[in-house]
């Protein structure tokens, strides 16, 4: 039997989305707390989240900040760098 695996991506890929919220007039606690991550979850860069659930929060950015979420910056004002992992099942 095959164990199905969820596509995963960096922490390191949400370098400045919490900044950008917040400046656009939002809580990015709240985002957060709408897929149950905790900001503590963002603090390990080396960590990984689910893919959908970094596409859900993208999303939910838009929504609470009335901005369409084609894109961001990091807080140096360059676009992050995306790195997905994808766990080899056992």
């Amino acid at each position: 039997m095959v164990k199905r695996v969820k596509p995963m991506i960096s922490v390191a890929a949400m370098t400045g989305l919490l900044e950008a919220i917040r400046d656009a007039g939002a809580d990015p606690d709240q985002v957060l707390r709408t897929f149950e991550v905790e900001p503590s979850v963002l603090a390990n860069v080396e960590g990984f989240i689910p893919c959908a659930v970094f596409a859900r929060i993208l999303e939910e950015a838009a929504r609470a900040t009335g901005m369409i979420a084609s894109g961001y910056t990091s807080a140096s004002g360059s676009i992050p760098k995306i790195s997905v992992h994808w766990p080899t099942p056992y």
